[in-house]
């Protein structure tokens, strides 16, 4: 059984033994992940942190070319353009989660609303707590969790 749900940041992949949580519901991409590991969040949001350094480098350029010369206003403009372009990548839907839990290791499945809350023991064996939210026919992703 392979069965995938959407949610507000991507989707969750879940198998026989296994939740996934990907950006894109493929299969393929299950591959690639890891289990889920205490440090996580600040991995998460490292690329994100990364572009929106790039883009605040690239916005004070365009700024210094906007006001510094008539001859550099296209770079000014051109290098606000960029950063608006940066900093929507950066906050687009590529924040959803990446990593998979094994079954076995869920501790508790609960919902309030359309949020569910994921209750597992992490790779470093501790106790982890995952919100996620507005999941598509949630009642059945916790009927499929609590088998």
């Amino acid at each position: 059984m392979q069965r995938h749900f959407k949610y507000s940041k991507g989707y969750i992949n879940i198998d026989d033994t296994t939740i996934f949580l990907t950006e894109t519901g493929n299969w393929s991409e299950t591959k690639g992940l890891s289990e889920k590991k205490s440090n996580q969040l600040v991995r998460r949001y490292g690329n994100a942190i990364a572009i929106l350094i790039v883009s605040l480098v690239i916005a004070l350029v365009g700024i210094f070319l906007f006001i510094s010369s008539q001859k550099f206003r296209v770079g000014g403009v051109v290098g606000i353009i960029a950063v608006l372009f940066f900093f929507y990548q950066a906050v687009s839907s590529k924040m959803g989660y990446k990593f998979y839990v094994p079954k076995e290791k869920v501790i508790k499945v609960s919902s309030h609303k359309n949020i569910l809350f994921l209750k597992f023991k992490n790779a470093s064996d501790k106790e982890e707590i995952v919100r996620i939210s507005d999941i598509e026919k949630i009642e059945e992703v916790i009927s499929l969790l609590d088998n």
